[in-house]
């Protein structure tokens, strides 16, 4: 009874040994599910708000741009006409080509030839 009663104690030390580590275990994964949780939360907040700066960001240059664009044609308005009557002139002499030679375009769909660059050509040759 007395090598039983030892025997016993060992058991019940054994027993709570575990169940403390378990317990310490279980804990542990609480406390990491919630920091995990809780980083997650932050993840998803700063990518809302590197989207919508990237959003802004984009409109603010957009923006720019068409101001500049807008800026630049009240400043200079020879330039622009200039620009507009060569295009539509290049567009006229390729619809002209194009029929000539027997490949009909129709309206603003022309594409220009490409551009040429002779300095170019002998460097490479």
């Amino acid at each position: 009874t007395w090598g039983e009663s030892i025997r016993m104690r060992e058991r019940t030390i054994l027993a709570m040994s575990n169940r403390k580590e378990i317990e310490a275990k279980v804990d542990f994964q609480k406390e990491y599910d919630a920091r995990l949780e809780v980083s997650q939360k932050a993840n998803e907040i700063l990518s809302r708000e590197e989207r919508a700066e990237k959003q802004r960001k984009h409109e603010a240059q957009r923006d720019f741009e068409l101001a500049h664009t807008r800026n630049m044609n009240e400043l200079n308005p020879y330039k622009t006409k200039l620009s507009e009557m060569s295009l539509k002139n290049a567009k006229t002499k390729q619809a002209l080509r194009s029929t000539k030679y027997g490949t009909p375009t129709v309206g603003n769909d022309l594409e220009l030839p490409p551009a040429r660059y002779p300095d170019a050509l002998r460097e490479s040759s």
